[in-house]
């Protein structure tokens, strides 16, 4: 029996709702994500996928519902709690420290438990640039190379739920590309994934499942080929 069939999901949000103040955002969100896999979670801007990241990191306390990790409610929980059971969310906006080198910007990842030279030799091998960045401040680094070790910082956290949001956001094709094909072969090692994507096209090329949210609401979830009517018709046919 394959192992995402006995396995908990590694996300499991169900019945969620969220906000800000008195505006909800979410309205009973049901989203899973099964362990080792790929979900793009997908839908126009102001659909709620950003919020949904928030309330799955911990960093956005869900108003009703339930969220589990692993197969553990976990309502309530800090978002340093969540990130010590293997949650790790790189945002949009990538949160490296820019005023450091990138080799400090690896080592920081030491406080958190993890070995700093075994972090930085892997950072080095999936991005062979940061090694011949490794002495420049990273705030003076490109923005591809700025992702690349935003990426590099939260996998030397060793994660088992990658939360990504955007990371596309404002690179060249040629960068995003580099970066899905990474975030493929973490996938390809059992590292369970919910990104957040503009490029749907980029998302769905190495995503297992999709779901469409629209209005806070997630309307349709399933295999990439049995969503992309759905999504097309949101996006092209008025769904904003």
């Amino acid at each position: 029996m394959p192992d995402t069939l006995v396995k908990a999901p590694a996300l499991e949000l169900r019945g969620v709702r969220a906000g800000y103040g008195r505006i909800q955002v979410l309205h009973d969100v049901d989203l899973l994500v099964p362990a080792g896999r790929v979900v793009a979670l997908l839908g126009p801007n102001g659909a709620g996928k950003t919020t949904t990241l928030s309330v799955a990191s911990g960093k956005l306390a869900a108003t009703a519902g339930h969220l589990h990790v692993g197969g553990q409610h976990v309502n309530g929980a800090s978002a340093a709690a969540l990130a010590r059971a293997g949650v790790c969310r790189i945002p949009e906006g990538r949160g490296i420290f820019p005023t450091l080198t990138v080799a400090e910007n690896l080592k920081l990842v030491g406080f958190l438990g993890s070995k700093a030279d075994g972090v930085a030799d892997t950072a080095y091998e999936r991005f062979p640039v940061l090694a011949q960045r490794r002495g420049q401040l990273a705030g003076t680094m490109s923005g591809g190379e700025q992702q690349m070790l935003a990426m590099a910082r939260a996998l030397g956290s060793d994660p088992g739920l990658l939360l990504l949001d955007e990371i596309s956001m404002g690179l060249a094709p040629k960068v995003v590309a580099d970066l899905y094909e990474v975030v493929g072969q973490l996938a390809a090692t059992g590292i369970s994934v919910l990104l957040v994507e503009q490029f749907v096209h980029t998302a769905l090329a190495i995503a297992d499942y999709a779901a469409l949210m629209v209005n806070g609401r997630i309307v349709r979830m399933g295999e990439p080929a049995d969503v992309q009517d759905a999504i097309q018709e949101t996006y092209l046919g008025g769904g904003r």
